[in-house]
């Protein structure tokens, strides 16, 4: 194992789409240049043997030690198939009962994810020794977490999270999905190739599906590729030319928390009682979407505000995932001349709006 590694992820900002994503529909979402940081490291052991330490200081966790051990035992003794994965790294669904096994331990859910990676990627059957870095090296190891994206706001904290925190755990197992181990592109320090990054995306989609229930999996592609896309599960992903930076964007913290589960499972229950109109509303969203990276695509910026109020209006009163925080901060910016979306499950977290070239605008929220 190397003795040190560290990588770091984006957060996202949904543009277009939302909600109606899990449903197959397109969404225009865009990386943003706020990123969370995960750095793995060998540490001494302790006379206890060696252990796991996670620091998350952004989230209020200063330190937690867990025994290696205890976690092996519990994990070998809950295992369910090949649920530990190949000498690739090859995926497979957390098993509930080594869910059920690390929840005992009664971590924070950051934790749990951190718990769950860690025992997964470097829990190797005897016969694969060489894998079962941490453990066999007798050395202890510390997980440090730090993020500018703040939690629970819709700007995929969770995800680059998860995104972070597989990459730099695979890369200190030395769990390679390339032929060559490494090939040229991960020789290079912090590279990662194609084959890297989609693994790196499938493990933090398993971990998306743990924090979320039934996510469409934008989080987690937009936190390991960057850039700005039209993600759909049905139709594939679009790399949008222009990119994010061609837009001038301002987003709003409401400061009230949302839980992305809840507000998802809102949006289902409300489909199951009227599958026609909410599905209508999803096609609504999904031409909404292509319109605005159609727009992106042409540099025709301009046409984004009235694609904006409409995309929010079917949020508020179609989807009902508003917030009276955010409604209040649409109507403020819209008497200043601006166009103010939801971005995410809503129900709280953040908005923004465009500030369009030539804009000059001075205001106080």
């Amino acid at each position: 194992a190397m003795e040190q590694v560290q990588a770091s992820a984006p957060g996202k900002v949904i543009l277009f789409g939302e909600h109606a994503v899990v449903y197959g529909a397109r969404a225009l979402v865009g990386s943003l240049s706020l990123r969370t940081t995960v750095t793995v490291k060998s540490c001494c052991s302790h006379a206890g043997g060696p252990s796991l330490t996670l620091e998350l200081p952004d989230v209020g966790i200063a330190r937690r030690t867990w025994a290696l051990q205890e976690l092996v035992d519990r994990a070998l003794e809950k295992k369910s198939g090949r649920w530990w994965g190949d000498r690739t790294g090859a995926v497979a669904e957390f098993p509930p009962a080594l869910v059920a096994a690390l929840v005992e331990l009664k971590p924070h859910h950051s934790e749990l994810l951190t718990l769950l990676a860690f025992v997964t990627l470097c829990c190797r059957p005897a016969s694969d020794s060489q894998r079962r870095v941490a453990i066999c090296s007798g050395a202890g190891v510390l997980v440090r977490v730090a993020s500018d994206i703040p939690c629970g706001t819709g700007l995929g904290s969770s995800a680059a999270f998860s995104v972070a925190l597989f990459a730099a755990l695979l890369a200190y197992g030395g769990v390679r999905a390339c032929r060559e181990s490494p090939c040229a592109v991960c020789a290079v320090a912090g590279g990662q190739c194609a084959a890297q990054r989609e693994l790196i995306d499938k493990w933090a989609f398993q971990a998306e599906k743990l924090t979320h229930g039934t996510p469409s999996g934008v989080d987690n592609h937009i936190c390991t590729y960057g850039g700005l896309i039209l993600f759909s599960k049905v139709h594939g992903v679009t790399t949008v030319k222009g990119g994010v930076s061609c837009l001038g964007l301002i987003i709003v913290n409401t400061r009230v928390p949302r839980k992305t589960k809840e507000a998802v499972a809102h949006v289902r229950q409300l489909r199951e009682r009227s599958p026609q109109a909410i599905n209508a509303t999803i096609d609504e969203i999904d031409a909404i979407s292509c319109r605005a990276a159609a727009a992106v695509s042409a540099s025709e910026t301009g046409l984004l505000p009235s694609l904006t109020d409409e995309n929010q209006r079917l949020l508020r009163e179609q989807l009902e995932v508003s917030h009276p925080r955010l409604d209040r901060a649409q109507t403020l910016l819209r008497e200043r001349g601006f166009h103010f979306k939801l971005t995410g499950a809503g129900c709280g977290g953040c908005g923004f709006f465009f500030v369009l070239r030539g804009t000059i605008a001075v205001f106080h929220l």
